[in-house]
């Protein structure tokens, strides 16, 4: 008797029965979290901002009161969500009051706090049941967009992100 058709039957059950259930895997994520799709049976959460110290307007520009100013930078997170690195994008690109906000948002995004980007595994067994088998922390970067404007000598400072958690 060929053993090999009912072997082979049972191996590609087994492995419908685990993608099925992978794809019911409930996320492990918390409201406000950003999940990131990632390899088949792998889910990851985090990445979002905690604790954020907005920029001042500069003092140096309120008397001029120049028209909207954006500066986008990346944001470099360790894998305990502390910031380790503030970089201006496209810093050769604009004109001189550019650098004047970048130096007001250098120094107080060094002072955020993140969730940390976790990345974990699942799996199921034969019978569809999945688990987490581990999870670990992972550094990653995000892009965010400051605007600072002046109106009549009212000044306003807001931020986004840009794009998704990009891990390292």
């Amino acid at each position: 008797m060929d053993l090999r058709v009912p072997l082979i039957s049972m191996m590609v059950s087994s492995l419908a029965a685990c993608a099925a259930a992978l794809a019911r895997a409930p996320a492990p994520a918390s409201a406000g979290m950003v999940s990131i799709p990632l390899a088949l049976g792998q889910i990851s959460s985090g990445g979002e901002p905690l604790a954020r110290v907005m920029p001042a307007y500069p003092a140096s520009l309120r008397e001029s009161c120049p028209a909207r100013q954006e500066v986008e930078v990346r944001v470099s997170v360790d894998a305990s969500g502390a910031v380790s690195d503030v970089r201006g994008i496209a810093v050769d690109a604009f004109p001189p009051p550019w650098n004047t906000f970048y130096a007001a948002v250098h120094p107080a995004v060094l002072q955020w706090r993140f969730e940390p980007l976790r990345i974990g595994h699942w799996a199921a067994d034969a019978q569809g049941n999945t688990h987490a088998v581990d999870e670990q922390r992972h550094p990653f970067m995000r892009i965010y967009r400051f605007e600072f404007d002046c109106r009549a000598r009212v000044t306003r400072v807001s931020v986004a992100p840009e794009g998704r958690v990009l891990a390292h």
